[in-house]
């Protein structure tokens, strides 16, 4: 049960009273008589040792009253989900219908509001009783059970509303994804780029020619973009221009500097590259390579993308296989074409 808006404490253990004995001669009080003479706050201290006794018939009784009770004085659960309401009204006439019906309307009310759950039953506790009691048991009675009744199968009806009207929402608002998904660009509609130019591309030359510093390539060495072919000129020469080998680190070199630019510009970038055997043609100088290859440039290149993790991910297929330290510092996975490990880079297939 919802308690929002009204707040209930749980109940004290009734302090001992001690009463003085009777006079002998004097006449006893029924105590029935006693009860319509409490006053207010009697009454109430009444009520609460009364309601203390109810322990024993529910899970929990706890006590609301005072203002902002919003029609409950004693509340007693029978379940987590069900519950009864207590209503005490000290009154020297016994309890009129309209009292009644402004009560029940209260509860009506805060139970249309939210506030809490409807009881399964509702009493009144009154020193007077209740005036034409037999017309309210045969009048009133049925209307409260059934109003109860209709409350409860409304409010779950309303949280079956709620969730219907979730879903109508998500549908409509997925149907509206699917038709921006479909919208296909005005024919003869021109969609505009940023030309690349040696200006808009001068920090991915400096990532890059640091790279190649790095890798250790050459000590001294230039990287410019060349706008015509859209590719590096690397110490004034194209990249097509230089040996198998060359051309393969220099293209893994633009790659990876175009990937750590456009992160580090959160420009749009999925944040990894693979690249396909960049090393496995690079080797020591051939006659026609100008002696610009290096046999330390394939340790330098695992060693610095170990280093360079947080600037993106790099996957790499190589045939040969980087030093053990790097092994150890990197996800390693080793093909083995064989049944010890993994056999190649489809888990679980095997040569037929």
């Amino acid at each position: 049960m919802s308690t929002s808006k009204a707040t209930t404490h749980p109940l004290e253990e009734p302090k001992a009273v001690t009463v003085a004995p009777t006079p002998a001669g004097s006449a006893i009080v029924p105590a029935i008589d006693l009860l319509r003479v409490f006053s207010p706050g009697q009454w109430e201290d009444f009520a609460l040792e009364w309601a203390h006794s109810l322990k024993g018939r529910y899970q929990r009784v706890e006590r609301c009253g005072g203002a902002g009770d919003l029609g409950r004085d004693v509340v007693a659960f029978v379940s987590d989900e069900e519950w009864h309401n207590y209503q005490c009204k000290h009154y020297k006439e016994p309890l009129q219908p309209n009292q009644v019906l402004l009560e029940l309307g209260k509860l009506c009310y805060s139970v249309h509001e939210k506030a809490f759950s409807a009881p399964s039953e509702y009493y009144f506790v009154a020193p007077q009783g209740a005036g034409i009691s037999a017309e309210i048991d045969a009048a009133l009675v049925p209307k409260v059970r059934a109003t109860a009744s209709e409350l409860r199968a409304i409010q779950g009806s309303y949280g079956a509303y709620v969730r219907v009207e979730q879903q109508r929402a998500r549908i409509v608002s997925l149907k509206k994804q699917l038709l921006d998904l479909d919208a296909t660009p005005v024919k003869g509609e021109k969609l505009e780029f940023t030309k690349l130019t040696a200006n808009t591309m001068s920090n991915v030359c400096s990532r890059i020619r640091h790279l190649f510093v790095q890798w250790r390539v050459a000590d001294d060495i230039t990287v410019a973009f060349d706008e015509r072919t859209a590719d590096l000129l690397v110490n004034g020469r194209k990249r097509t221009s230089h040996g198998k080998g060359v051309r393969a680190v220099f293209c893994a070199g633009y790659v990876i500097g175009l990937m750590q630019e456009a992160l580090a510009a959160r420009s749009g970038h999925p944040g990894f590259v693979v690249l396909d055997t960049p090393l496995n043609p690079y080797k020591e100088a051939d006659a026609d390579d100008d002696g610009e290859v290096a046999p330390s440039v394939k340790d330098a290149f695992y060693r610095n993308l170990c280093a360079s993790g947080a600037l993106g991910q790099v996957v790499v297929f190589e045939n040969v296989a980087p030093p053990s330290d790097v092994q150890a510092a990197c996800n390693h996975v080793h093909f083995s074409k064989s049944s010890a490990g993994r056999y190649g880079f489809l888990p679980g297939t095997t040569e037929s």
